[in-house]
């Protein structure tokens, strides 16, 4: 079987957080060159990999009339038009964008693949974004999935396998309704209460549009308030752990594994 060769360009925008941090790629394809140096603003396609960033970030904003946007969540298809914005539902519905969504985290727990997700959203994107066909598509992912991990031994390669061959069932998409009945609400990033620099600098970053924030905002000395950290919830877990006293043995490795040192260990000295 000839596969169709293209030309690929990727570029990824990495926020400022190691844990939980967010990731923007922006990927071009096409039979000619696609060297371009800037960052896409127009799009045929955009995916949303967490159901918690709904309502934080513009997801739809880039998206070209009649394109694709896929959402993974564990929200069924026909309840899923519900839980967006209403600014997102009106978008799709003006610009006729399609509209997809998959539960990505429940196909890899059940092929052992934990939280990791990115097959299964790579295995979906080539579905429904008709860069190539689909069977040549998931060959092609098969044999970089063999690639990949054939050093880590044939279960982990299977496994993949397997997340692959579930994307394409489990993919579903949305029936768009004619007008908007419901929609979801948006949390507030920023308490009503926060000063002018956390309303005019922090929350602008938060939502990733700080290349949209004007100097004349920021302090003329380059200083910062203290303690904004305390500021920024930003609830992106997909699971949430909790302490079961009565299973912990006190060994301390949860203080350790915690990447901001949110669990705190208690310590007995004697001098």
């Amino acid at each position: 079987m000839k596969i169709p060769i293209k030309n690929a360009q990727a570029y990824f925008v990495y926020d400022s957080k190691k844990s939980g941090g967010v990731t923007v790629s922006h990927l071009r394809f096409g039979d000619s060159s696609v060297n371009m140096p800037w960052l896409i603003d127009e799009a045929d396609f955009v995916a949303c990999h967490n159901q918690a960033y709904i309502g934080k970030y513009d997801m739809l904003g880039p998206i070209k009339e009649g394109g694709t946007f896929i959402l993974n969540s564990h929200i069924h298809a026909t309840e899923a038009f519900e839980h967006l914005t209403q600014e997102m539902q009106e978008e799709i519905i003006d610009r006729k964008i399609k509209f997809y969504t998959i539960d990505a985290l429940k196909i890899a727990e059940e092929t052992g693949l934990g939280i990791r997700i990115n097959t299964v959203m790579q295995a979906a994107f080539f579905k429904v974004s008709g860069i190539l066909p689909e069977a040549e598509a998931i060959e092609l992912i098969k044999k970089a999935i063999k690639k990949t991990f054939a050093t880590k031994g044939d279960d982990i390669v299977k496994m993949n396998w397997a997340s692959v061959d579930k994307a394409a069932e489990a993919l579903e998409k949305v029936e768009i309704p004619a007008s908007i009945t419901k929609s979801f609400a948006a949390p507030e990033l920023i308490p009503a209460s926060a000063g002018d620099f956390a309303r005019d600098v922090i929350e602008p970053v938060m939502r990733l549009q700080g290349d949209d924030i004007p100097v004349s905002k920021m302090s003329f000395d380059g200083t910062l308030p203290l303690g904004t950290a305390v500021l920024e919830k930003r609830g992106v877990a997909p699971v949430v752990a909790s302490w079961v006293s009565e299973n912990c043995i006190q060994c301390n490795q949860c203080v350790m594994a915690c990447p901001h040192a949110a669990i705190r260990g208690e310590t007995d000295c004697a001098g």
